[in-house]
């Protein structure tokens, strides 16, 4: 997966999460005085990382009767098991007096990203062409990494691999509208408080 997000500035890019293979889990955006704080990450990578911890904190505790090594196993392939997941979240840190009935008449803070899916079928590249195109856009940028192949012999054969590479199943349209129905339904605050009131 690669996160394109279109208003990161180099200072708003805040973190990478790296695996010690280098492949990135994970994006950070926005400044530390943003009032707004959005990140992408693996959620399936997470998932193995809490069935590790669990499984740590069960066995200094005593608790369970299987080996670890068969305890360990059983753990994380449940933790694997199942389909990837990609979590995007948008974390308001300052709403600055707005009341949460307004919450949806804000931008939209999803429609600043765009995935692509490198596990999706489409145009192929040469492997060798792939990862330098890929280390490039990880490195500098959609932009920069596609002017670097634009008078060469695989220009279009990689703006083809990458538009062939664009995730299908990110719709950011209804997805803001969803959350702020999502924060109404966990029953944190009362409903009064998502009702218009007389100003």
């Amino acid at each position: 997966m690669l996160v394109s997000y279109s208003n990161a500035q180099r200072h708003t890019v805040m973190a990478k999460r790296m695996a010690q293979n280098c492949h990135i889990e994970g994006y950070n955006f926005g400044s530390v005085t943003s009032d707004y704080f959005t990140v992408a990450y693996d959620k399936s990578q997470e998932r193995v990382h809490a069935a590790i911890l669990k499984m740590l904190k069960a066995t200094k505790s005593g608790v369970g009767t299987e080996s670890l090594k068969a305890n360990a196993v059983k753990q994380l392939k449940q933790a694997i098991d199942g389909i990837d997941i990609v979590r995007v979240e948008v974390r308001g840190k300052k709403l600055r007096g707005l009341p949460l009935w307004k919450l949806d008449s804000l931008p939209n803070r999803f429609e600043r990203f765009r995935f692509t899916d490198l596990d999706a079928s489409g145009s192929a590249l040469s492997a060798l062409t792939e990862r330098a195109f890929l280390a490039m856009h990880r490195q500098d940028g959609e932009k920069a990494a596609l002017d670097a192949f634009k008078h060469t012999k695989q220009a279009r054969n990689v703006r083809a691999f990458w538009r062939s590479r664009k995730a299908a199943w990110w719709k950011p349209e209804p997805l803001w509208l969803q959350a702020c129905a999502a924060l109404r339904a966990i029953g944190l605050f009362p409903d009064e408080a998502f009702e218009p009131q007389d100003e």
